[in-house]
């Protein structure tokens, strides 16, 4: 990984970098807290894009320590993809996904295997005709 490019889609690009090590806001680094929590959170629903290493992020002591100890630049544009809408979005869709997963197995056990009906014959039941028209 090279710590020089965005972390997230370590490409050099005309967008700015930005580095939230370097904010004059009084919280410096809560962009990287807030950053892993989300990327978290992806993680456990399977939505981390493939080409982000997660275990290459974290350097020994936590992913959060590693981004602040290494000052982690991101584009906006990249780190905007992790936000919390972003996140709901995802968790929605992961929601959506197996509910349809689940229907299109039960849907699947249904007609894979129906229920037969059967008739059978008594022996001896004699076959009598009965008119419904009286």
């Amino acid at each position: 990984m090279d710590w020089k490019l965005c972390i997230i889609c370590q490409k050099k690009t005309r967008e700015p970098l930005q580095c939230p090590a370097m904010s004059k806001r009084k919280d410096v680094g809560a962009s990287y807290a807030s950053f892993v929590r989300n990327l978290e959170e992806f993680h456990k629903i399977g939505s981390v894009p493939r080409h982000l290493n997660v275990e290459e992020l974290n350097q020994g002591q936590g992913i959060e320590h590693s981004l602040k100890e290494r000052k982690a630049l991101w584009h906006k544009t990249c780190r905007n993809s992790f936000s919390n809408a972003n996140l709901e979005r995802a968790k929605k869709r992961k929601h959506d996904q197996e509910n349809e997963e689940e229907n299109s197995d039960l849907v699947t056990e249904s007609t894979s295997s129906p229920v037969k009906a059967r008739r059978s014959s008594l022996p001896g039941s004699s076959i009598s005709s009965h008119c419904f028209f009286l």
